[in-house]
């Protein structure tokens, strides 16, 4: 538009200076032919004047005329342009003066109702971002855990009046425990969510010069395209649940331990009675001394268990680790695992992979789990059906498994299957109490292992467990 009007005053003035170069040529051809006529030599020189003055006179009408159109029209615009870009800016604050009532002030009225509601909208959304994060900061408060936001570069960005307690008991020099940092960080670095459950995850701290245990969960918070931008950290103080568990695994000790004795006397008084050293007896007494002894066996089976889980849980199990080859260990359980299989009819079958790197491990702690696995498997089991025992290399461990054919466990079982005292609903020939599977847990996880299983319904299952190769590191 500005070009359009700058051309259009230039032509005009073209068009003046052209008549004017016209006019003086003219009037050079009047003055050649007056040149025989003094009086109209005169009136030419009369009529070339003022055609002169006439001319400056409409070349400086022009240029008033189009400096003035240049600052009524161009000098609006270059408001409008220079609030438009303060507006891109996210400077609301313009106001674009109206001088005129012409399309120039209609335009420059309507910039400014646009800019109003920039503002007011600007203003509602505010509003509602600092609504909504008071009562984000209410909520957060008014949990008894301490939750923290942390940044992408693991800065704390906002806790709540819990984790400040937490924070201001902690020893300022360290901070948070190098453990829980670790965890933060590596969600922060991409990897899954830190969302332990069990209180052997419980982190022990010093907390306002008394121990405490943190149980941390870190979940990574990511935006709408799933771009990480930081992660939500909750500390649950667990030390009262931490010392409820050590109460209740010393309570267990100490009765079953106090049960083992006088059970051991009366293993020892039907001992007697079967041999009939004391007298003779009948078909009938037979028979219940017999499922008296069979029921204390059981008894006794479940007193060891117990035990033998407690010492697991409080740390007190001695363990001799020893580096060999998982071919080695499982060629010498197998002496040991083929009676389990052949009671039931079943077949143990080997696979074992070449080239396994070898392992640091207690004897006989993993020969226990293996006993426990092969047996189940062999309950479970129809007879001439084969159990496969297989160490296979995975993800710098090596892995351990046994698979049996049997019916499988449902899905729904199968997140509970190592918990203490849970056996599936409906299972034959369960004659244990459920600890077995705890038992073993704890002893691979002492092996700084994990242990786990699949299983699809009538279909059989595979129970496994990794241990860590020596060359990540001897576990002494």
């Amino acid at each position: 538009m500005r070009q359009r009007i700058v051309l259009g005053f230039a032509s005009i003035l073209v068009l003046f200076i052209g008549v004017g170069l016209y006019a003086v040529w003219l009037f050079s051809r009047i003055s050649d032919m007056a040149q025989v006529d003094p009086q109209a030599r005169v009136l030419s020189a009369n009529a070339r004047q003022t055609m002169f003055v006439v001319f400056l006179v409409g070349v400086g009408i022009v240029l008033s005329v189009y400096f003035a159109t240049r600052r009524a029209i161009f000098k609006p615009m270059q408001t409008l342009t220079a609030v438009a870009k303060e507006l891109g800016n996210g400077n609301l604050d313009q106001v674009v003066p109206v001088q005129s009532n012409d399309e120039i002030g209609a335009l420059a009225a309507a910039f400014n109702k646009l800019a109003a509601k920039l503002r007011a909208y600007r203003q509602i959304t505010a509003d509602q971002i600092l609504q909504a994060r008071q009562m984000t900061e209410m909520t957060f408060s008014a949990f008894p855990d301490a939750i923290l936001a942390l940044s992408g570069d693991g800065r704390i960005d906002f806790a709540n009046p819990a984790a400040e307690e937490l924070l201001r008991g902690l020893d300022s020099k360290v901070g948070l425990p190098l453990r829980i940092r670790e965890e933060a960080e590596n969600v922060l670095k991409g990897a899954t969510d830190y969302l332990p459950t069990s209180f052997e995850n419980a982190v022990p701290v010093r907390l306002n010069e008394h121990e405490a245990y943190l149980l941390p969960r870190v979940i990574g918070m990511r935006d709408e395209s799933g771009k990480l931008f930081g992660a939500a950290m909750v500390l649950q103080d667990v030390t009262r649940f931490r010392l409820m568990d050590e109460v209740k695994t010393n309570l267990v000790s100490t009765v079953s331990h106090e049960l083992k004795t006088p059970l051991s006397s009366i293993r020892m008084g039907l001992h007697l009675l079967l041999e009939e050293k004391i007298g003779a007896l009948n078909p009938k007494q037979l028979e219940l001394l017999l499922a008296a002894r069979e029921d204390s066996e059981r008894l006794l089976r479940m007193i060891n268990d117990l035990l033998d889980l407690a010492r697991l849980e409080s740390g007190q199990t001695p363990q001799r680790f020893e580096i060999i080859s998982p071919a080695i260990l499982i060629k010498s359980a197998v002496p040991d695992l083929t009676p389990l299989l052949e009671a039931n009819g079943a077949r143990l079958v080997t696979d074992i992979s070449a080239e396994l790197p070898d392992v640091a491990v207690d004897l006989r702690q993993i020969g226990h789990v293996l006993s426990n696995l092969v047996a189940n498997a062999a309950r479970h089991s129809r007879p001439g059906e084969d159990v496969v025992l297989s160490a296979k290399p995975i993800d710098k461990s090596v892995r351990f498994s046994v698979l049996d054919h049997g019916p499988g466990i449902p899905q729904e079982f199968q997140p509970r299957i190592f918990e203490r005292f849970f056996r599936v609903p409906g299972t034959e020939n369960s004659t244990g109490v459920g600890l077995g599977l705890a038992i073993a847990k704890e002893m691979i996880v002492s092996h700084g292992g994990r242990i786990g299983l699949q299983s699809t319904s009538s279909y059989g299952s595979e129970f496994y467990f990794d241990l860590p190769a020596t060359n990540n590191g001897v576990k002494a």
